[in-house]
């Protein structure tokens, strides 16, 4: 069945993916702009200790309404996000996800009961083991990464101390998650692991022995959201026991740029990392992508990355395809792209522009054409969802005032790598 066939607001997710964010909380996926949280009938929001199997996870309250929308073509607001990037012309997460599950929708319409409900057969589980991280991102949170916890006490930033600690401690194998991951080792197909940074999760590393030891890893196909500021030699050597690992390494900039944005990330070992791994696809199927968020703080510099990742894609020999995969953030507000002035919102689109078009030519004659026309496409929509927006004076403050005290605490300066915000002021 072609795309243009698909229900408009249809998503296959629902039917056969089980997620959870790092407080271990049910999540439909993770690419919404408001957690995806999965809640009950009552409207409160489910946690994986709660559930008992994967059939009761899957039959939650959020579950069954979204597919009984979504089948009869409606585009719920619970999925705004995507359909946002699609109204705008960038390829979704959705539409990537139709492609990729295409015999979900025939039998979704069959086996689909009139409340709901399914008896589901969890294919694809997607789990942001902890908020164990080795980097402070500047727009990230204390519930990705416990490392920013000190941080957003000392500058007084926002944040759930308890929803941290969940993160921090909820992901232990001896209860009901570990239960729930038996279940779906038998139909697993596919692993997405993030976190926290998911090369240092305990829990990551118990559930690949799980699927090595049910004689199935050969048929599952994992996939990471990594900064590679990490490998450890272990993991590589689990690896060749799996069917396929796809690892999207993520990067806000280019050397100085990534370690500033990434605190404190060094460049020279994910250089140093890149190039372990163009070695090790002799003994792993891997596939690699470049992903960077789009982003308040990293957007003059945007086409700088851009071009490292095409010229790097050869140097390495098609190690990864020759542009990022760009990501649209909604939070936290002061941080994403709607808190630049128009005259920096400009200025890095005109920069990234020419840059695009460039190495667009260079996209058809390489190994990865799908993926660089899709990205391509979700750089335009992008420029064109920016282009459009409203402009808020006081979110560029907000986002000024939270960099000068990040600046601050880490003794770093926005504006030596940045000088442009300086010129222009609220």
């Amino acid at each position: 069945m072609s795309e243009d066939q698909v229900p408009r607001g249809f998503c296959p997710l629902p039917w056969v993916h089980l997620s959870a964010n790092t407080d271990t909380s049910l999540r439909v996926c993770c690419n919404t702009d408001h957690g995806g949280h999965v809640r009950d009938a009552n409207g409160q929001i489910v946690y994986l200790s709660e559930v008992g199997s994967v059939k009761d996870a899957m039959n939650q309250s959020t579950y069954k309404e979204l597919r009984k929308a979504m089948l009869a073509g409606e585009r719920p607001d619970f999925c705004r996000r995507c359909y946002t990037e699609e109204d705008h012309g960038a390829r979704s997460v959705r539409q990537i996800y139709v492609g990729h599950f295409s015999g979900v929708l025939e039998r979704a319409r069959v086996q689909t009961k009139d409340d709901g409900g399914i008896e589901p057969e969890v294919t694809y589980v997607d789990f942001s083991l902890s908020n164990n991280c080795n980097l402070k991102c500047r727009m990230c949170n204390p519930h990705s990464s416990f490392a920013l916890s000190e941080e957003f006490r000392e500058l007084g930033l926002e944040y759930s101390s308890v929803q941290t600690q969940k993160a921090h401690k909820g992901w232990e194998l001896d209860g009901n998650f570990g239960r729930i991951a038996r279940e779906v080792v038998p139909h697993l197909k596919e692993m997405l692991t993030t976190g926290g940074e998911p090369f240092l999760s305990s829990a990551h590393y118990k559930i690949l022995e799980l699927c090595v030891e049910s004689g199935r890893s050969q048929d599952i196909v994992l996939r990471y959201h990594s900064n590679l500021t990490l490998l450890p030699p272990r993991l590589i050597e689990i690896w060749k026991r799996f069917k396929q690992v796809e690892l999207h390494v993520s990067l806000e900039g280019v050397g100085p740029v990534n370690d500033y944005v990434r605190f404190p990330s060094r460049w020279d070992s994910i250089v140093r990392h890149l190039e372990k791994l163009s070695v090790v696809r002799g003994q792993v199927r891997l596939f690699i992508e470049v992903h960077t968020c789009l982003q308040a703080i990293s957007w003059l510099r945007q086409w700088e990355l851009v071009k490292w990742v095409s010229e790097m894609s050869v140097k390495f020999d098609g190690l990864f395809p020759r542009i990022p995969y760009p990501i649209w953030i909604d939070q936290p507000r002061e941080m994403t792209l709607l808190a630049l002035p128009p005259e920096l919102r400009e200025l890095g689109a005109s920069r990234l522009e020419a840059e695009l078009n460039k190495i667009e030519p260079l996209f058809s004659d390489n190994r990865s054409p799908h993926f660089e026309f899709g990205a391509l496409q979700s750089y335009r929509g992008a420029l064109a969802r920016l282009r459009a927006a409203p402009y808020d004076p006081a979110l560029y403050r907000a986002f000024l005032e939270r960099a000068g005290k990040v600046d601050g605490f880490r003794h770093q300066n926005l504006q030596v790598l940045f000088p442009e915000f300086e010129t222009v002021q609220p």
